[in-house]
Formats: C-alpha cells, sequence, structure tokens
C-alpha cells in the first residue's frame, strides 16, 4: 500500500511562542526573534523548507545569543529547525536538534504540559521517518502519558498520538497494541464528535488493518463499509478519499477469495481517480489493485496494460529505485511472462530484485522476487542462475520465519527438481527430506 506523505503533529514552535514571550529572559532581541519565528512558520505552511529551514537558523542564532543556548527561546527555535529539516527529508539532521531540545525543556521549571508533550510527539516522528520504531513508540507513549495527566487534558490532544502508536504498532508487528490503540481513537473521536464524523474514518480503517494482520476477518468488512459510508455522506461519491475506502475493502474481498466483489469495488476506484484528471500514486495503487485482479482470471493482456500504466505514473511520481516501483516492476513481470514475453519479464524482475537487494535485503519480498527470478532461470534450464537465487531466497525465509515454515517449501521442491536435474541426486534426496520433515510438522500443528 503507498503511504502518504507524514508530517509531524502540530509544530512546537507554533504552539509555544505565547508562552516564551511571558517567560523571565532579557526583552532586547524578543520582538526580532518572534518575528523570526513568524517566519519560519509561515514558510513551512507554505512549502518552501528551505526558506524556513534559513529563518530557523537566524532565529536559533538570536535565542542563543540573548538568552542562552539552554534557553527555551533556543529551544523552540531548534524545534522549528528540525521540523523544516525533516520536511525536507533530512531527518538524521533533524534527530539531534529535537533530542537536544527534549533535553533544554526538560531543566525548565514549570514549563506547560503541552510543549513536553509536542517536544516528545515531533522526536517521535523523526525516529519514525528514520524506521526506528521502537525508539519512536517510546517517545510517543512519553508523549500520550504527559498529555492524559496533564491538568484539564483534552481529548482531543490524545488523538494524534493515539494514531501514532497504532501506526509504530504496526510497523513493530505488534498487531494486537496496534488494533488496540486504534479502537482508543475510535473511542476518542466518538465521545467528542459522535459516531458519524468524518475523522472516524481513519482509525476505522486501521482497527481493520491491525484485525487483519492478526488472522482476523469477522468484523473487518463492517469497519471499513461503515468508513466508507462515513466518507461517502460527508465527501460525496466521487472524492479521492471515497476511492482510498474502497480499495481497503477490496483488499479485504480479495485476501478472502471474493475477486467479483473486489473488481468491482477496484473499478468504482479507478473511476473516481481518473475523474480527477490527474495521475497519482493513489490511481496507481488502484490499477495495480485491478490488474491483480484480471491476473487472477487468467486475463493476462489486461493485467499487463494495468501493471503497466502503474508502474509509469509510479515512476514519475517516485522515480526508478523505490521499493513500490519495484514491487510492480515485479507484478508487471509476471504478466509478461504469463503472456511468453520472457526477455521482458526477466528485464523487469532484474531491475526489481536490483532495488530490494539495495533498499531491503533481508525482506519476504525479496526472497519472493529472487524465486520468481529463479523459476524463469529454471524454464530456460539455466540451472547455474537459478540454484544460487533458490538458495538465498530460502536463507532469507528461514531467518525470518523459522526453519521449518511452509513457506520454505516452494523453494526446497524446486531445489529438488533443479537437482534433479543435474543429476545431483545425493542434494535432491536432502532437499526432499527437509521437505517432508516441514510438510509433516505442518500436518502435526493441524490436528
Amino acid at each position: 500500500m503507498l503511504r502518504g506523505v507524514r508530517r509531524p503533529w502540530l509544530p512546537l514552535s507554533w504552539l509555544m511562542a505565547s508562552w516564551l514571550l511571558l517567560a523571565p529572559g532579557p526583552a532586547a532581541g524578543a520582538d526580532a526573534w518572534t518575528a523570526l519565528q513568524d517566519r519560519v512558520q509561515e514558510f513551512y505552511r507554505q512549502g518552501a523548507y528551505a526558506e524556513s529551514e534559513q529563518s530557523a537558523r537566524q532565529s536559533l542564532a538570536l535565542a542563543q545569543a540573548q538568552d542562552g543556548e539552554d534557553s527555551m527561546r533556543a529551544a523552540s527555535s531548534l524545534n522549528g529547525l528540525a521540523l523544516a529539516l525533516d520536511a525536507q527529508g533530512r531527518h538524521a539532521e533533524a534527530l539531534p536538534l529535537l533530542a537536544r531540545a527534549v533535553r533544554i525543556s526538560e531543566t525548565v521549571p514549570d514549563a506547560p504540559p503541552g510543549v513536553a508533550a509536542s517536544l516528545r510527539f515531533n522526536l517521535a516522528s523523526v525516529h519514525e521517518a528514520l524506521n526506528d520504531y521502537a525508539a519512536a513508540a517510546a517517545a510517543y507513549e512519553q508523549a500520550l502519558r504527559i498529555r492524559e495527566a496533564a491538568p484539564g487534558a483534552d481529548a482531543a490532544d490524545a488523538l494524534p498520538v493515539l494514531l501514532a502508536l497504532s501506526r509504530v504498532g504496526a510497523q513493530q508487528g505488534r498487531h494486537g497494541e496496534a488494533e488496540a490503540y486504534a479502537r482508543r481513537a475510535v473511542a476518542n473521536i466518538e465521545s467528542r464528535l459522535g459516531p458519524d464524523a468524518l475523522q472516524l474514518a481513519r482509525p476505522l480503517i486501521e482497527t481493520a488493518l491491525a484485525m487483519q494482520r492478526q488472522g482476523k476477518t469477522e468484523g473487518v468488512p463492517a469497519l471499513l463499509e461503515r468508513a466508507l459510508a462515513i466518507r461517502q455522506a460527508a465527501l460525496g461519491p466521487a472524492h479521492a478519499d471515497v476511492a482510498d475506502s474502497l480499495e481497503h475493502l477490496a483488499r479485504f474481498y480479495q485476501s478472502t477469495s471474493r475477486a467479483d466483489l473486489a473488481e468491482t469495488l477496484l473499478a468504482r476506484a479507478l473511476a473516481i481517480r481518473d475523474g480527477q484528471r490527474e495521475e497519482t500514486p493513489a490511481m496507481a495503487e488502484s490499477l495495480n489493485g485491478l490488474a491483480l485482479a484480471h491476473y487472477a482470471r487468467g486475463e493476462y493482456g489486461q493485467a499487463r496494460q494495468a501493471f503497466a500504466r502503474a508502474l509509469a505514473i509510479l515512476e514519475r511520481h517516485q522515480g526508478p529505485d523505490s521499493l513500490v516501483v519495484a514491487q510492480v516492476a515485479g507484478n508487471l513481470a509476471r504478466a509478461e511472462s504469463a503472456q511468453g514475453h520472457q526477455a521482458e519479464a526477466q528485464a523487469l524482475y532484474l531491475r526489481a530484485l536490483a532495488v530490494r537487494e539495495r533498499l531491503d535485503p533481508e525482506s519476504l519480498d525479496t526472497a519472493q522476487t529472487m524465486e520468481d527470478l529463479a523459476a524463469m532461470y529454471f524454464a530456460q534450464r539455466s540451472f547455474s542462475k537459478a540454484e544460487p537465487l533458490y538458495r538465498r531466497a530460502q536463507a532469507i525465509i528461514a531467518k525470518r520465519l523459522g526453519p521449518t515454515d511452509v513457506r520454505l517449501l516452494y523453494g526446497l521442491d524446486s531445489l529438488v527438481d533443479l537437482y534433479q536435474a543435474t543429476l545431483r541426486s545425493d542434494k535432491a534426496r536432502d532437499a526432499a527430506r527437509l521437505a517432508q520433515d516441514i510438510r509433516k510438522a505442518a500436518a502435526a500443528g493441524t490436528h
């Protein structure tokens, strides 16, 4: 699934400004500092992040000169600078600035809880951008505790943290926690805004996704349909968010072998995307889902066309070397191969594998691409190229899922065939024995 651009909670410098101007300290330079902070905020809101960064650096220099390096004005300027860097994708530069701002806030007596919570939220957001989900979860949890313990706490302030904790829990594979936080977000909104509030749609979807990742299906379509109904009522039937809900519901039906329903929903979503007259990554996601439905029915020509269009859109938006591009390139390779276009398929597989090995070398998706390419080489009787790919895929799967997982069987069975074709009967017997042991263990586990 294509992710949207992550944005921090509320930029801390905006939250802090009025309190800081009441704090004790030198008055000289306060007006100039406030003017710079206003420029940081205005540039940020306009998306002019380089200009926001420049103003934030000036603000920081002035705060440090007037109040000292450990003043709260300096902390506010550090936060604004970090947010400007983060928005430019310079997460590693933003992280120590926010950590320093947090340390400063901890030394100031009577700092408002909102300041401390917002700082930790922004710090967590950068950890998340750097894929350090454990550190992100810890900082988000601190932000939530501070928010909920504050006198006169507003439930609305806790909502972004609950959603973030659900998201990070999912990234860590802690899907039970992700579901619990998403349900808390739903309850938070219902208690304040009622059962039909538009804000409910996202946490309802996140709850459904967390349930699916735990293997739960009962209740999932009801959550997704409720989110769809809320969005249609609030936004109209042709809104992009309605297409997003249709796609989520379609993916659920695809996963439960309801291809007919999935295709109908995906066609509706794609019609909405087409009506917007802009080829976006979300449209590419709809095309990819529709292509998968065609592929499952053996309509390889139609699948190929939809995959190719999705790939072209993603390349324009994300460049040629993202994991999402690699995923769709692999899908297109399968459609090309199914139509007998082996040269085109091989080039796409090699391209997808190169991206995956560079960006995500130990993932199950990388192992899948290796197995797909190996199968093509095997069909061409290029056994010396196929064997190392099968073996590398086996190593990844065993490391990620354990040495007895059934996901290993495809590669083991393929290696048996390969060893037999190359007259290595001892190796064939060893691979067959491993496959038999896994099947026995799986059968025993089902009784």
